[in-house]
């Protein structure tokens, strides 16, 4: 069972009929009408293949992309025996392809060669989070050797393993030892009260690979407490925006200062470089929705607007707004909810705590960090976070949730494809957002002049969950 590899593509070489030749290993020379044959080198440093080729006249090595080294380089017409030596080990799974040319007389011929990838399996993570609810978890993996899968509990059992299709190599003959395999884990409902973590173990000839698995109780709601209320914050920035690191920074300095109760997110305007614009931006930006007349514009729980400033410490209206929130806008809704991504899928279990009866909306958020890219105003390297690449509900303004009656819980699932735009899907997150209907009077307090309050919905309460990671509901202390 072993990962899937991209096949690389060697140069179309002359054939000729008069040069024969016999990889070790006894391959029909048939094969090689253009190719006087392919050495296969384990994967450590020094390890080495002989060729037995058969030359029409005299030859020498003239080029490749090969490092390796071969003795000899060159020799008369005959039968010659090449010898391939790896200079470096590959710690790679995949195998390392290259190719050198060999000039026999007027002919050009390649010479393969294939160095093996050290034994092994690779996971995309060591742990994940899921449900209590009966469910399949799907684990990728790549490997280059079998492997055996086991689990110490017995509410989590080894399901199916699909494999990708054995890939051929340039050489045209040799098979991957590579492929890619789907795990799939059918997990039972935990009858509760307390949440629960088993091991997958994954037995190979290199040795051993666990993976953990925790598992949520059943929600249990104190409906006596206050769920702890979390804000956030939606920035339209551009990278050509001279201004925007001037927001983009008091907004990491206000999260530094409340790392809990501040959730933020950048979406990027058209023309952004990078593969950073949000191609919907546009909709949220227009007259019907927040009405954004200039980059940097903030958006704090869908109805608070804040303009940039150079004279006002921004830093300081961020933190008053999260705190005035928390304070005024006490959250009727409790959030715990899990996120999964694997095989270009997302997968969302949330639980959705209801203290008051009221028409409740969801807006779910996929967001990307750590994208290094230019910032106009700041600097080359500038690392751009919670970079929105998508709202993966229905309606971008946020879909009807379930009606219940209070002091109720809902279960929401959610499955989507992963966008296109996603440079490194670990680095995923969601945002949850649960919005209440609001009112103009229900204006806030704060009378800063960049601050407006707009007739529009409140987020009444907010989460973000990390790739393969999960958030537990929380109260205020």
């Amino acid at each position: 069972m072993r990962p899937f590899i991209h096949t690389i593509v060697f140069l179309s070489l002359t054939a000729a009929v008069l040069t024969s030749c016999e990889g070790q290993g006894g391959e029909d020379p048939a094969t090689f009408e253009s190719s006087v044959g392919t050495a296969i080198l384990g994967h450590e440093a020094g390890a080495a293949d002989t060729v037995q080729c058969t030359f029409a006249d005299a030859w020498q090595i003239t080029g490749g992309d090969s490092d390796c080294d071969v003795s000899p380089a060159s020799g008369q017409a005959g039968p010659a025996e090449l010898i391939v030596t790896a200079p470096s080990a590959n710690p790679g799974l995949s195998e390392r392809e290259s190719y050198l040319i060999i000039l026999d007389g007027e002919s050009t011929y390649g010479l393969h060669i294939i160095q093996k990838g050290t034994p092994g399996l690779r996971l995309q993570t060591s742990s994940y989070s899921v449900t209590y609810r009966d469910n399949t978890l799907e684990i990728p993996l790549d490997a280059n050797l079998e492997f055996e899968p086991s689990t110490d509990a017995d509410w989590l059992q080894v399901g199916s393993v699909t494999e990708s299709e054995p890939v051929l190599l340039g050489d045209g003959k040799t098979v991957s030892d590579s492929l890619h395999s789907i795990l799939s884990l059918n997990i039972s409902a935990n009858p509760g009260p307390d949440s629960r973590t088993a091991v997958l173990t994954l037995s190979t000839s290199a040795g051993d690979y666990e993976v953990s698995i925790s598992q949520a109780a059943p929600l249990t709601v104190d409906w006596s407490k206050e769920f702890f209320r979390r804000s956030t914050i939606l920035k339209f920035t551009a990278t050509w925006c001279y201004n925007c690191p001037v927001m983009g920074h008091a907004l990491n300095d206000a999260q530094a200062q409340m790392p809990d109760r501040l959730i933020q997110m950048s979406m990027y305007g058209a023309n952004s470089e990078g593969g950073l614009t949000y191609w919907q931006c546009s909709k949220f930006q227009g007259s019907d929705m927040y009405g954004v007349e200039g980059f940097p514009t903030g958006i704090a729980n869908n109805f608070v607007k804040v303009n940039n400033s150079r004279d006002l410490d921004l830093t300081e209206v961020f933190t008053e707004i999260v705190n005035e929130a928390a304070e005024k806008y006490p959250a009727s809704t409790g959030i715990r909810a899990d996120m999964s991504v694997s095989e270009g899928k997302v997968r969302i279990n949330a639980d959705i705590a209801v203290k008051q009866q009221n028409d409740y909306k969801i807006c779910v958020f996929l967001v990307e960090s750590g994208i290094i890219y230019p910032q106009e105003g700041d600097a080359r390297d500038y690392e751009h976070n919670f970079v929105v690449r998508e709202v993966l509900t229905d309606n971008v303004f946020g879909d009807p949730l379930a009606s219940v009656g209070a002091e109720e819980v809902i279960e929401y699932t959610l499955e989507a494809d992963l966008p296109r735009s996603v440079l490194v899907p670990e680095n995923t997150s969601v945002i949850i957002a649960v919005a209440r209907p609001g009112s103009a009077d229900s204006a806030g307090s704060l009378t800063y002049p960049n601050v407006t309050y707009m007739d529009l919905d409140i987020y009444d309460n907010a989460v973000i969950v990390p790739a393969n990671g999960s958030v537990d509901l929380a109260y205020e202390e």
